[in-house]
């Protein structure tokens, strides 16, 4: 997602957009795909858990654009994007000591 939306900072004409849009959809399937499967492995199948993922997913999509037409109103949407970027990375770090436990046990 970080490079996606850091795409979306240099984009000048429409293939630009299109490539930055592509590379998000992308990462978009791989990391559902993932978190359906770490969630699943974490919760040993709880519905419950699932269900609050997909509701906290659900906000996210509907409260995100707007959130972020906000901020871009307020510092540009250049600088929106990158701080886009650095939340996604900053979303990754929690998941790095689960990454190293379940490797730990391969």
């Amino acid at each position: 997602f970080a490079l996606a939306y850091y795409t979306f900072t240099n984009a000048q004409v429409f293939t630009d957009f299109a490539l930055a849009q592509t590379l998000r959809g992308i990462s978009f399937a791989l990391y559902f795909a993932a978190s359906l499967a770490l969630i699943g492995r974490l919760s040993r199948g709880s519905a419950t858990i699932t269900g609050y993922y997909g509701f906290a997913q659900q906000v996210g999509v509907v409260l995100g654009p707007i959130i972020a037409g906000l901020v871009s109103s307020y510092i540009g949407l250049m600088e929106t994007f990158i701080m886009l970027s650095l939340l996604s990375l900053i979303g990754i770090a929690p998941l790095i000591p689960i990454r190293l436990k379940n490797r730990d046990k391969e």
